[in-house]
């Protein structure tokens, strides 16, 4: 009786919540309501579709390239690494209520292990999950190792024109439902998690055209189309959508043909995703572990990983006592499926460890699937950034397949000879799950019905006019600290010492390994960073600006950033610019002496008598001068009350963003 009445209590706060959360027109609208229009339109792709459906106060019916606009968020999702971030923010706010208690997703799944959920940190994180679990009365709770937050939440919530915000990078793995799912930094994700509601800047979209009879970083958003799609098993394209996060008429930034035909076995080098080549290449290289895991390791992998070793034990070959092998599955659903076929008792007798759901050897930091230093491993993850594993360990990536070829004698090996050994029929069987197809559910298409509005929200109003309330100085004079190409957040700040007690303490371990001197330097006066294109890219980790920021950086330049991390720089508060000119980064060298000036938007460099130039969006400008998202943000409660305030204040002095029916505002 009582877990019916804590379940009855938890969904009877859902039905609150939805009611509480339903747009309702006001009843008093400005003259310039246009209501919906769907017409006037333009061929749009599926992305584009999706945000202008979503659209809140559009000033017309279709988004494009530059449009900054403000849509609402179907699901938020998060683990209880990342909520120890999040709470940081929530804190501050007054820990709210969630907009939607059953749209938030929050799984146990990056530091758990049953080995190590005792320890200090571990029981910390959990207990902090669960805490809030309670007071959110969250439907969608996956306590330790249940899952790793993405392989369910895409098996069992995802669903196609729904838009996904998660305060992990791999959140895109749920984009293989037809959702548009996109990764941001913690206290990005809190935004939405309590107004509903997010906002973009949109960029661009490029398409990728998949075609085939089958055999057997950078800022845009991606859409998978073509012939061949429908080839495509779900764990195919959750696998594809997941990986998505290292890089019709409608209008795209570029469009690739993918012949799938001619997709050959492959593995990526330590320490870059995109250094790939054919796995022949390396056979014979030499490893010390194997690991088949992590959220993209699908359950389709994980079948063809048990019977590839299930094949060489037919062919008597036995494996080495030389290194480790594990395997961890991202769901205990999938587990009891491997199991139930026999599929777990052939990875043991191959030598793996079978080890609970979670992130395991992906992100290194459960205290006991560490990689040791120097260590070669090969892995079916999808990072393979330095440290990624365990400090000083050397990651490379392939399939499961590959990996549990290469397990047999610890050396990297083309599974090809055991894959073709494999029962076809026997493959089909295990990864259908005796589930016949069936009829197909006759296809509905929906075109956008967006919300539009004259009132061109959101959008920026008037910079601050004065000076009042500025505490920071409008220049920035710095000896540069010089950084190259793809620096990764991994490298900025080590998972193992997320999230902190707060920025200082963050700080305290920024570039830990990639750069030990960083810190000492920084604090004697070297706090301008000075990067290529790529800075940020890797994991979603707001932390990573909390360290830069706790270790005394003033400001990063660079060619170009990863797109969440440049979101994190804003919503942190955390000086940027973006500049391309290649005669800057000449002369901004390690130790040069630079000098910003922000009134008049100039980079000067000692010894040189060139002015260099920078832009920033109102936006941008208006979050950096604001300390970030934080200090900007309002809360009022009743939705009816933002959409009234929001769509009838134009005009007014101060500088303002509204977004949507929640507006922030500083006079």
């Amino acid at each position: 009786m009582t877990t019916l009445l804590h379940n009855f209590d938890y969904y009877l706060e859902a039905l609150n919540s939805a009611d509480a959360g339903s747009f309702d027109v006001p009843e008093s609208l400005p003259a310039t309501w246009n209501g919906i229009v769907t017409t006037n339109t333009r061929p749009m792709g599926v992305i584009e579709k999706i945000l202008t459906n979503a659209g809140i106060g559009l000033s017309k019916p279709y988004v494009e390239t530059g449009d900054m606009i403000c849509v609402k968020v179907d699901w938020t999702l998060t683990s209880e690494l990342l909520w120890g971030s999040m709470e940081k923010t929530y804190n501050k706010m007054g820990r709210p209520r969630p907009f939607r208690n059953d749209r938030l997703w929050l799984a146990v799944d990056h530091t758990a292990d049953p080995r190590t959920n005792h320890e200090t940190r571990q029981k910390g994180l959990i207990a902090k999950a669960e805490r809030f679990r309670r007071e959110a009365k969250i439907i969608d709770f996956l306590p330790a190792n249940t899952s790793i937050m993405h392989t369910d939440f895409t098996r069992e919530r995802a669903q196609p024109g729904r838009i996904v915000v998660g305060s992990d990078s791999h959140t895109c793995s749920a984009g293989s439902m037809g959702s548009f799912a996109v990764g941001f930094g913690a206290a990005d994700v809190v935004m939405p998690m309590v107004t509903g509601e997010t906002w973009f800047v949109y960029l661009k979209c490029a398409g990728s055209t998949l075609w085939a009879n089958f055999p057997s970083a950078l800022v845009r958003a991606v859409e998978y189309g073509g012939p061949s799609l429908k080839e495509l098993s779900m764990d195919a394209r959750f696998a594809i959508a997941n990986m998505t996060t290292e890089f019709g008429e409608a209008k795209y930034a570029d469009v690739r043909t993918i012949d799938l035909s001619e997709v050959r076995l492959t593995m990526a080098l330590y320490p870059n995703p995109d250094d790939v080549v054919p796995i022949h290449e390396r056979a014979g290289m030499k490893l010390d572990g194997c690991f088949i895991g992590a959220c993209t390791t699908t359950e389709e992998d994980l079948i063809i990983g048990a019977l590839v070793p299930e094949a060489g034990l037919y062919a008597e070959m036995r494996p080495s006592r030389h290194g480790k092998r594990r395997v961890t599955s991202g769901s205990l659903i999938i587990i009891k499926n491997l199991d139930k076929h026999g599929l777990l008792d052939i990875y043991r007798q191959a030598g793996f460890e079978v080890g609970a759901p979670g992130c395991s050897y992906c992100v290194g930091i459960n205290d006991v699937d560490v990689a040791g230093e120097g260590e070669v491993w090969l892995s079916s993850q999808n990072r393979n950034f330095r440290n990624r594993m365990g400090k000083g360990s050397y990651g490379n990536i392939t399939c499961a397949a590959a990996v549990a070829a290469s397990s047999f004698d610890m050396v990297v090996t083309d599974p090809k000879f055991l894959l073709d050994q494999l029962d076809p029929a026997k493959l089909q069987r295990l990864v259908s799950g005796g589930r016949s197809k069936g009829p197909q559910p006759e296809l509905q298409i929906s075109e956008p019905t967006p919300e539009v509005s004259s009132n061109n929200v959101p959008m920026l109003f008037d910079s601050p006019d004065s000076d009042a309330g500025r505490t920071t100085s409008r220049v920035i004079r710095s000896k540069v600290q010089r950084f190259g190409e793809n620096v990764d957040t991994d490298a900025i700040i080590p998972a193992e010492f997320m999230p902190g007690v707060d920025n200082a303490d963050l700080g305290s371990h920024c570039f830990q390994y990639f750069r030990p001197e960083f810190r000492n330097k920084a604090k004697s006066g070297s706090t301008v960073i000075v990067a290529e294109h790529g800075f940020g890219s890797g994991s979603s980790r707001e932390d990573a600006v909390r360290a830069l920021q706790g270790a005394g950086v003033e400001a990063v330049i660079a060619k170009g950033f990863a797109f969440i991390y440049e979101r994190n720089q804003l919503n942190m508060g955390l000086f940027n610019i973006k500049i391309n000119d290649p005669r800057f980064y000449e002369l901004a060298q390690e130790d040069s002496v630079i000098t910003i000036n922000k009134d008049n938007k100039t980079i000067q460099i000692e010894g040189s008598d060139m002015t260099f130039y920078y832009v920033q969006l109102d936006v941008e400008e208006a979050l950096i001068e604001s300390g970030g998202v934080l200090p900007l943000y309002r809360f009022k409660v009743g939705r009816k009350e933002y959409v009234t305030a929001t769509m009838g204040t134009q005009g007014k002095k101060g500088a303002r963003i509204s977004l949507g029916s929640h507006f922030i505002q500083q006079y």
